[in-house]
């Protein structure tokens, strides 16, 4: 009856010792930007000239570590769980137990990594827009034509206001590839 009471013991121990599963725990850390997408375009006026400004836009990442804590205990745990009240009659017997216990802990293992994060942010400096494809729409919603800025990302619309005439305002659209967005209106 007892060598039963004591097998179904050591059983439990060897059990709650060697078959425990991993168990992970995430922890963020910083938020950085990641790699450029594209730009993000203004127009911006000095002494009635216009100039377009490009900035990048760039998607936001954040650092993130997995780390698994093992709780996967090896077989010494188990007898030294058994041989405890041995051991603590034993002077030198907390020592050997200690031991036992931190060859039976489990490591903790860590993963690093970046996460992408579903935003974009503005990521560096303002710089002018040279040798942009612009369309310049006029209020009759008329597209008089497509023009390019300089190298500084002047664009002239003063010689366009001449061309047109009385024309209450400009619609100015950036041609990207395939795609045109609406970057601003100016009224004159």
């Amino acid at each position: 009856m007892k060598i039963n009471k004591i097998r179904s013991l050591f059983l439990f121990f060897l059990i709650i010792f060697c078959a425990a599963n991993a168990e992970a725990e995430i922890v963020k850390g910083e938020k950085f930007a990641g790699e450029e997408i594209t730009y993000a375009y203004k127009l911006e006026t000095n002494a009635d000239q216009y100039f377009l400004v490009k900035q990048p836009i760039c998607r936001e990442m954040q650092e993130e570590i997995e780390i698994y804590k093992e709780k996967k205990k090896r077989v010494i745990g188990a007898v030294a769980a058994l041989a405890t009240p041995a051991l603590m009659s034993n002077p030198y017997g907390y020592f050997v137990l200690q031991k036992a216990w931190l060859a039976a802990a489990g490591k903790d293992k860590k993963h690093y990594g970046n996460v992408q994060i579903d935003r974009i942010i503005l990521c560096g400096e303002q710089e002018p827009g040279p040798g942009e494809k612009l369309i310049i729409q006029t209020s009759g919603m008329k597209i008089i034509r497509d023009i390019v800025t300089d190298s500084n990302g002047l664009i002239d619309l003063k010689g366009i206001a001449q061309k047109t005439g009385d024309e209450i305002y400009f619609n100015i659209f950036i041609k990207k590839e395939d795609s045109i967005f609406y970057l601003s209106t100016i009224y004159l």
